[in-house]
């Protein structure tokens, strides 16, 4: 039986952006499963032309905050092969609110938190913009 993925996402050639999402729930809880996230991300990147934007659905993840450093060191990993994150879709509520303080404070810079697809893909056509000046 094939384990299921954590993460999908497709690759949006006019623009340059990685969209991802998560299939399924999950949590971000221990360091294994951390580990196996973000081999999924790098393996989408990695199969891009050149580095894109991600574009990230954080619907359905919920990061503990006690993994804030293996999730930190996970991140250094992979933000060079990226032109930026933009994210979106972060849950209300307790976990919501968790997670969304744990990814600003493991990125130590701004972590592009947007509250839909609509202003994320904006923010990512400013940045594009902002690139050819």
């Amino acid at each position: 039986m094939s384990e299921q993925p954590y993460v999908l996402g497709v690759y949006e050639r006019e623009n340059n952006i990685l969209h991802t999402w998560h299939p399924n729930p999950i949590v971000l809880d221990d360091p294994f499963t951390i580990e196996r996230f973000f081999r999924e991300v790098r393996r989408l990147i990695e199969a891009c032309p050149e580095p894109p934007y991600n574009l990230v659905n954080y619907a359905g993840l919920s990061i503990s905050p006690e993994m804030m450093g293996a999730y930190q060191a996970q991140l250094k990993t992979y933000r060079p092969m990226l032109r930026g994150v933009f994210r979106y879709g972060i849950a209300e509520g307790v976990q919501g609110t968790l997670t969304g303080v744990t990814v600003r404070l493991a990125n130590k810079a701004e972590a592009n938190i947007f509250p839909d697809e609509a202003t994320a893909r904006e923010a990512i056509r400013k940045a594009r913009a902002a690139e050819r000046r």
